[in-house]
């Protein structure tokens, strides 16, 4: 019975990260809610989390991510679920069990700047995207702030809709 569990879990693992990767090719090819297409991709791992574990959504994250940084047209929608989109739902329920909104806030904005260093050493260092955006630097980093609570606001709300309509 046990691997007939496991089993099942690697194979459901696989069809989120089959899912995951086609949401981030269709964030490539249709030019209109491409971030919706990322947000929708995060979401496969975060159903993973709440249907098995974080260890198998983990599994199906780093193979999405993978696979997307090979075989997405377009890198910048990649590396946005691999850097910050796509391992969120793996820390959002570890986030969720803190009781204080303070601290859990902190954490958030340490986890929220953290992706953001990360994303500008790709983007300046890895792709060679120059950083001349025209207005000041914390301009833009306020808002992908509120972009990235607005994130996790929606992402909230859409596992506590879908987490009763999913099996246990």
């Amino acid at each position: 019975m046990l691997l007939k569990d496991k089993s099942r879990h690697v194979a459901f693992g696989g069809i989120l990260a089959a899912l995951a990767l086609l949401f981030l090719i269709m964030s490539s090819a249709i030019p209109v809610g491409r971030l919706v297409f990322v947000f929708l991709a995060s979401s496969m791992i975060g159903i993973g989390v709440n249907m098995f574990s974080i260890r198998f959504s983990a599994a199906a994250y780093a193979a999405s991510a993978i696979l997307g940084l090979f075989i997405v047209p377009e890198k910048t929608y990649a590396v946005l679920y691999a850097v910050v989109v796509g391992n969120y739902p793996l820390l959002k329920p570890l986030l969720d069990k803190i009781c204080s909104l303070p601290l859990r806030l902190a954490l958030k904005l340490v986890i929220f700047n953290a992706y953001m260093l990360v994303c500008w050493l790709i983007a300046v260092y890895l792709l060679n995207i120059p950083m001349n955006v025209g207005y000041p630097v914390w301009l833009l980093w306020l808002m992908m702030l509120v972009a990235f609570f607005v994130y996790d606001y929606a992402y909230s709300l859409f596992m506590q809709k879908i987490y009763y309509a999913l099996p246990k």
